[in-house]
């Protein structure tokens, strides 16, 4: 293909390659194949050094696009023929195994190409194990506490979401009220915890005050990414 001034912009640079788009920033981010050299466009003389190996270059850089934690659960659950919720992509993102790499109306977009390669389904049973969220009236179910004192947990800092997401009922999104999801490991952990005794917690009556409530409110708090629920 002939482009403009002997150039190549990153459209033009797919074409060339026989890749698809995506590739091209995915082959820069990585270090594939070097960055433009004339401000957002590659020279003719710099495509020729990389060029002749786009075939071995595609294929390392992957064939799947970034993609949501929707997607990516879809494409693992075919890959190993088991049930993948998006709780464990999150997981599996959290360790460090499914990098985030972009961000669609503020849900995350996994790296594409490290989904494609991931074949290690221990570690994907220990995350989707690890991963599983729940929300804060689940939480409370699960600790066998009242709401009211899953809220002085929070509060505390003892517990806290790992993300939160839209829920799926809202006329608009500004309008949206925010979900907090929080991992059963960590309520498991939580339950381990000797300074609290669970037995007094559980025994306070309705309306009575909680023993939760003389935790010290924590001096700082995470902000949690925001995703939608789809």
């Amino acid at each position: 293909m002939t482009a403009r001034r002997g150039s190549f912009g990153p459209v033009q640079l797919a074409r060339h390659l026989g890749w698809w788009d995506f590739q091209v920033a995915r082959a820069v981010r990585h270090g594939l194949i070097p960055a433009p050299d004339l401000g957002s466009r590659w020279s003719a003389g710099l495509v020729e050094t990389f060029a002749a190996r786009a075939g071995q270059l595609g294929a390392e850089v992957g064939s799947l696009p970034d993609m949501g934690a929707a997607r990516a659960a879809r494409v693992l659950a075919e890959r190993f023929g088991c049930e993948v919720t998006p709780d464990a992509v999150f997981e599996l993102a959290r360790r460090g195994v499914l990098p985030v790499v972009n961000f669609y109306r503020a849900n995350p977009l996994f790296d594409g190409g490290e989904v494609e390669r991931f074949s290690d389904r221990a570690v994907l049973d220990d995350a989707a194990a690890a991963g599983r969220c729940v929300t804060a009236d689940e939480a409370a179910e699960h600790l066998r506490i009242r709401r009211s004192d899953f809220g002085h947990l929070v509060r505390a800092g003892r517990v806290g979401a790992v993300r939160r997401v839209y829920g799926s009922y809202r006329r608009s999104r500004s309008a949206a009220p925010l979900v907090a999801l929080f991992r059963v490991v960590d309520l498991d952990a939580l339950l381990a915890d000797a300074g609290i005794d669970w037995a007094a917690v559980r025994a306070t009556a309705p309306g009575r005050r909680s023993p939760l409530a003389a935790l010290p409110t924590a001096t700082t708090t995470n902000d949690d990414e925001t995703q939608e629920v789809q």
